[in-house]
Protein backbone atom coordinates (compact mmCIF):
# COMPACT_ATOMS: atom_id res chain seq x y z
CA UNK A 1 0.00 0.00 0.00
CA UNK A 2 2.84 2.34 0.92
CA UNK A 3 4.54 1.59 -2.39
CA UNK A 4 1.37 2.51 -4.23
CA UNK A 5 1.00 5.79 -2.35
CA UNK A 6 4.63 6.60 -3.01
CA UNK A 7 4.10 5.90 -6.71
CA UNK A 8 1.01 8.13 -6.83
CA UNK A 9 2.84 10.97 -5.09
CA UNK A 10 5.75 10.70 -7.52
CA UNK A 11 3.34 10.63 -10.44
CA UNK A 12 1.59 13.75 -9.17
CA UNK A 13 4.90 15.54 -8.71
CA UNK A 14 6.01 14.54 -12.21
CA UNK A 15 2.76 15.86 -13.67
CA UNK A 16 3.16 19.16 -11.84
CA UNK A 17 6.75 19.43 -13.11
CA UNK A 18 5.70 18.78 -16.71
CA UNK A 19 2.88 21.30 -16.38
CA UNK A 20 5.30 23.87 -15.02
CA UNK A 21 7.60 23.31 -17.98
CA UNK A 22 4.72 23.92 -20.37
CA UNK A 23 4.00 27.19 -18.55
CA UNK A 24 7.59 28.32 -19.13
CA UNK A 25 7.29 28.03 -22.89
CA UNK A 26 7.37 31.12 -25.13
CA UNK A 27 4.05 32.87 -25.45
CA UNK A 28 2.72 33.39 -28.97
CA UNK A 29 2.71 37.11 -29.76
CA UNK A 30 -0.54 38.47 -31.15
CA UNK A 31 0.40 39.68 -34.68
CA UNK A 32 -2.35 42.34 -34.48
CA UNK A 33 -1.08 43.79 -31.21
CA UNK A 34 -0.41 47.52 -31.59
CA UNK A 35 -1.81 47.65 -35.11
CA UNK A 36 -4.29 50.37 -36.07
CA UNK A 37 -7.30 50.20 -38.40
CA UNK A 38 -6.53 51.06 -42.01
CA UNK A 39 -6.74 54.77 -42.81
CA UNK A 40 -6.58 56.67 -46.10
CA UNK A 41 -5.85 59.99 -44.39
CA UNK A 42 -3.12 61.98 -46.17
CA UNK A 43 -1.39 65.35 -46.15
CA UNK A 44 -1.03 67.95 -48.89
CA UNK A 45 1.97 70.26 -48.84
CA UNK A 46 4.23 72.51 -50.85
CA UNK A 47 7.92 71.60 -51.11
CA UNK A 48 10.34 74.35 -50.12
CA UNK A 49 12.73 75.16 -52.96
CA UNK A 50 16.18 73.62 -52.48
CA UNK A 51 15.19 71.79 -49.29
CA UNK A 52 13.47 68.58 -48.25
CA UNK A 53 10.99 70.57 -46.13
CA UNK A 54 7.30 70.21 -47.03
CA UNK A 55 4.91 72.77 -45.57
CA UNK A 56 1.38 71.39 -45.18
CA UNK A 57 -1.13 73.66 -46.87
CA UNK A 58 -4.55 73.60 -48.47
CA UNK A 59 -3.93 76.76 -50.52
CA UNK A 60 -0.88 76.83 -52.79
CA UNK A 61 0.41 79.23 -55.42
CA UNK A 62 0.52 77.97 -59.01
CA UNK A 63 4.05 76.94 -60.01
CA UNK A 64 4.68 74.88 -56.86
CA UNK A 65 5.91 71.34 -56.30
CA UNK A 66 3.08 69.73 -54.34
CA UNK A 67 3.57 66.60 -52.23
CA UNK A 68 0.74 64.20 -51.33
CA UNK A 69 1.61 61.63 -48.66
CA UNK A 70 -0.26 58.95 -46.69
CA UNK A 71 -0.19 59.61 -42.94
CA UNK A 72 0.00 55.92 -42.08
CA UNK A 73 3.06 54.88 -40.08
CA UNK A 74 3.22 51.57 -41.96
CA UNK A 75 3.26 50.78 -45.67
CA UNK A 76 0.03 49.35 -47.10
CA UNK A 77 -0.13 46.78 -49.88
CA UNK A 78 -1.98 49.04 -52.32
CA UNK A 79 -2.29 52.77 -52.91
CA UNK A 80 -4.38 54.45 -55.58
CA UNK A 81 -4.19 58.22 -56.04
CA UNK A 82 -6.46 60.22 -58.33
CA UNK A 83 -5.39 63.87 -58.45
CA UNK A 84 -7.54 66.45 -60.22
CA UNK A 85 -7.67 66.03 -63.98
CA UNK A 86 -4.43 64.03 -64.03
CA UNK A 87 -4.95 60.97 -66.26
CA UNK A 88 -2.30 58.94 -64.46
CA UNK A 89 -3.13 56.84 -61.40
CA UNK A 90 -0.31 56.74 -58.83
CA UNK A 91 0.38 53.70 -56.63
CA UNK A 92 3.00 54.86 -54.13
CA UNK A 93 2.73 56.07 -50.54
CA UNK A 94 3.93 59.54 -51.53
CA UNK A 95 3.36 61.43 -54.78
CA UNK A 96 5.06 64.66 -55.86
CA UNK A 97 3.69 66.73 -58.75
CA UNK A 98 4.61 70.09 -60.24
CA UNK A 99 1.70 72.40 -61.02
CA UNK A 100 2.41 74.87 -63.81
CA UNK A 101 2.71 78.56 -62.96
CA UNK A 102 0.20 79.57 -65.64
CA UNK A 103 -2.69 77.67 -64.04
CA UNK A 104 -5.78 79.73 -63.18
CA UNK A 105 -7.11 79.78 -59.62
CA UNK A 106 -9.15 76.63 -58.99
CA UNK A 107 -10.13 73.93 -56.50
CA UNK A 108 -8.58 70.51 -57.12
CA UNK A 109 -9.87 67.21 -55.72
CA UNK A 110 -7.53 64.48 -54.51
CA UNK A 111 -8.74 60.98 -53.66
CA UNK A 112 -6.70 58.22 -52.04
CA UNK A 113 -7.75 54.57 -51.79
CA UNK A 114 -5.72 52.14 -49.66
CA UNK A 115 -5.95 48.38 -49.19
CA UNK A 116 -4.13 45.85 -47.01
CA UNK A 117 -4.96 42.16 -46.50
CA UNK A 118 -3.13 41.87 -43.16
CA UNK A 119 -5.07 44.79 -41.66
CA UNK A 120 -8.21 43.11 -42.94
CA UNK A 121 -7.47 40.06 -40.76
CA UNK A 122 -6.91 42.27 -37.73
CA UNK A 123 -9.96 44.47 -38.34
CA UNK A 124 -12.49 42.44 -40.34
CA UNK A 125 -15.17 45.14 -40.13
CA UNK A 126 -13.06 47.52 -42.25
CA UNK A 127 -12.63 44.93 -45.01
CA UNK A 128 -8.99 46.07 -45.20
CA UNK A 129 -9.94 49.08 -47.34
CA UNK A 130 -10.42 52.82 -46.89
CA UNK A 131 -10.70 55.93 -49.07
CA UNK A 132 -10.66 59.67 -48.50
CA UNK A 133 -11.35 62.73 -50.65
CA UNK A 134 -9.72 66.09 -49.96
CA UNK A 135 -9.57 69.39 -51.81
CA UNK A 136 -6.95 72.10 -52.09
CA UNK A 137 -6.86 75.47 -53.81
CA UNK A 138 -4.42 76.55 -56.50
CA UNK A 139 -4.05 80.34 -56.50
CA UNK A 140 -3.03 82.00 -59.77
CA UNK A 141 0.40 83.57 -59.44
CA UNK A 142 -0.95 86.83 -60.85
CA UNK A 143 -3.52 87.22 -58.08
CA UNK A 144 -1.46 86.37 -55.01
CA UNK A 145 -2.79 88.34 -52.05
CA UNK A 146 0.62 88.43 -50.38
CA UNK A 147 2.05 90.99 -52.84
CA UNK A 148 2.03 94.60 -51.70
CA UNK A 149 3.59 97.25 -49.49
CA UNK A 150 3.12 97.12 -45.73
CA UNK A 151 3.77 100.07 -43.43
CA UNK A 152 4.53 99.22 -39.83
CA UNK A 153 7.00 99.09 -36.97
CA UNK A 154 9.17 96.73 -34.97
CA UNK A 155 7.62 95.57 -31.72
CA UNK A 156 10.72 96.72 -29.83
CA UNK A 157 10.49 100.22 -31.35
CA UNK A 158 6.84 101.19 -32.10
CA UNK A 159 7.65 104.85 -32.78
CA UNK A 160 9.85 104.10 -35.79
CA UNK A 161 7.75 103.28 -38.84
CA UNK A 162 8.94 101.98 -42.23
CA UNK A 163 7.63 100.10 -45.28
CA UNK A 164 8.27 96.45 -46.19
CA UNK A 165 7.36 95.21 -49.67
CA UNK A 166 6.66 91.71 -51.00
CA UNK A 167 6.97 91.42 -54.76
CA UNK A 168 8.44 89.44 -57.64
CA UNK A 169 12.20 89.89 -57.76
CA UNK A 170 11.85 89.96 -61.53
CA UNK A 171 8.37 91.19 -62.53
CA UNK A 172 8.88 89.96 -66.11
CA UNK A 173 9.90 86.34 -65.49
CA UNK A 174 8.05 86.07 -62.14
CA UNK A 175 10.69 83.57 -61.11
CA UNK A 176 11.17 84.45 -57.43
CA UNK A 177 9.51 86.47 -54.71
CA UNK A 178 11.55 88.96 -52.72
CA UNK A 179 10.93 90.55 -49.34
CA UNK A 180 12.49 94.00 -49.38
CA UNK A 181 13.50 96.11 -46.35
CA UNK A 182 12.40 93.65 -43.67
CA UNK A 183 15.74 94.37 -42.01
CA UNK A 184 15.20 98.13 -41.73
CA UNK A 185 17.63 100.09 -43.87
CA UNK A 186 18.66 97.12 -45.98
CA UNK A 187 18.47 98.13 -49.64
CA UNK A 188 19.27 94.67 -50.99
CA UNK A 189 16.32 92.52 -51.95
CA UNK A 190 16.10 89.50 -49.68
CA UNK A 191 15.23 86.27 -51.44
CA UNK A 192 12.80 83.99 -49.72
CA UNK A 193 13.91 80.36 -49.47
CA UNK A 194 10.77 79.36 -51.37
CA UNK A 195 9.70 81.46 -54.36
CA UNK A 196 6.05 80.72 -53.72
CA UNK A 197 4.19 82.17 -50.71
CA UNK A 198 1.49 80.38 -48.78
CA UNK A 199 -1.75 82.29 -48.99
CA UNK A 200 -4.27 83.03 -46.24
CA UNK A 201 -7.96 83.05 -47.03
CA UNK A 202 -10.45 83.19 -44.16
CA UNK A 203 -12.12 80.01 -45.38
CA UNK A 204 -8.79 78.21 -45.56
CA UNK A 205 -5.79 77.35 -43.43
CA UNK A 206 -3.40 79.90 -41.94
CA UNK A 207 -0.51 80.65 -44.29
CA UNK A 208 3.01 81.98 -44.04
CA UNK A 209 5.87 83.10 -46.29
CA UNK A 210 9.32 81.88 -45.30
CA UNK A 211 12.11 84.45 -45.38
CA UNK A 212 15.71 83.31 -45.71
CA UNK A 213 17.02 79.76 -45.53
CA UNK A 214 19.37 77.71 -43.33
CA UNK A 215 22.28 78.29 -45.73
CA UNK A 216 21.51 81.87 -46.74
CA UNK A 217 24.01 84.68 -46.32
CA UNK A 218 21.93 87.78 -46.88
CA UNK A 219 24.42 89.93 -44.97
CA UNK A 220 26.78 89.75 -47.98
CA UNK A 221 26.34 92.23 -50.79
CA UNK A 222 25.58 90.12 -53.86
CA UNK A 223 27.48 92.50 -56.16
CA UNK A 224 30.71 92.95 -54.19
CA UNK A 225 30.78 89.86 -51.90
CA UNK A 226 31.63 92.19 -49.01
CA UNK A 227 29.51 92.30 -45.86
CA UNK A 228 26.63 94.76 -45.95
CA UNK A 229 26.24 95.90 -42.34
CA UNK A 230 22.72 97.19 -43.03
CA UNK A 231 21.53 93.74 -44.07
CA UNK A 232 21.91 91.31 -41.18
CA UNK A 233 20.72 87.98 -42.60
CA UNK A 234 17.00 88.12 -41.79
CA UNK A 235 15.37 84.71 -41.39
CA UNK A 236 11.81 84.09 -40.36
CA UNK A 237 8.16 83.97 -41.39
CA UNK A 238 5.58 86.38 -42.76
CA UNK A 239 2.02 85.79 -41.50
CA UNK A 240 -1.31 87.43 -42.11
CA UNK A 241 -3.06 88.83 -39.04
CA UNK A 242 -6.81 89.30 -38.61
CA UNK A 243 -7.20 90.15 -42.30
CA UNK A 244 -5.19 90.01 -45.52
CA UNK A 245 -4.33 93.67 -44.91
CA UNK A 246 -2.59 92.97 -41.60
CA UNK A 247 0.84 91.36 -41.68
CA UNK A 248 3.18 90.07 -38.98
CA UNK A 249 6.79 89.18 -39.74
CA UNK A 250 8.65 87.25 -37.03
CA UNK A 251 12.34 86.99 -37.83
CA UNK A 252 15.87 86.97 -36.44
CA UNK A 253 19.03 88.77 -37.51
CA UNK A 254 22.78 88.26 -36.99
CA UNK A 255 25.29 91.10 -36.85
CA UNK A 256 28.41 90.43 -38.93
CA UNK A 257 30.97 89.01 -38.16
CA UNK A 258 29.21 87.22 -35.26
CA UNK A 259 26.80 85.25 -37.41
CA UNK A 260 25.92 82.65 -34.76
CA UNK A 261 24.28 85.00 -32.26
CA UNK A 262 20.81 85.88 -33.51
CA UNK A 263 18.34 88.52 -32.32
CA UNK A 264 14.56 88.22 -32.41
CA UNK A 265 12.32 90.85 -34.01
CA UNK A 266 8.66 91.23 -34.91
CA UNK A 267 7.37 93.58 -37.61
CA UNK A 268 3.69 94.56 -37.36
CA UNK A 269 2.33 96.22 -40.47
CA UNK A 270 -0.73 97.16 -42.45
CA UNK A 271 -1.12 97.08 -46.21
CA UNK A 272 -0.85 100.44 -47.98
CA UNK A 273 -3.81 101.06 -50.28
Amino acid sequence: MKKRLTFLVLLALLGAFVFSLEGCGDKVEDPCKGKEPISADFSIGSKVLGEDTVIVADTILAGSQIVFESKSKIDYEKYEWKIGGETRVFNTKKVSLFFQSDLPSQTIEVKLKVQDSFIRRCFPSTNGMDSLLKRFVIVSSGTSVVFGNYEGYLEENPSSRFVVSVQYCNPITKSFICTNNIDKGCNNKLYTSDPYPYINDFTLTYRALRIGGPNSFNFFNAATSYPNLNCNDPKGWLYFGNSINDVIISYTTAIYPNTKTRYKHKFIGKRLK
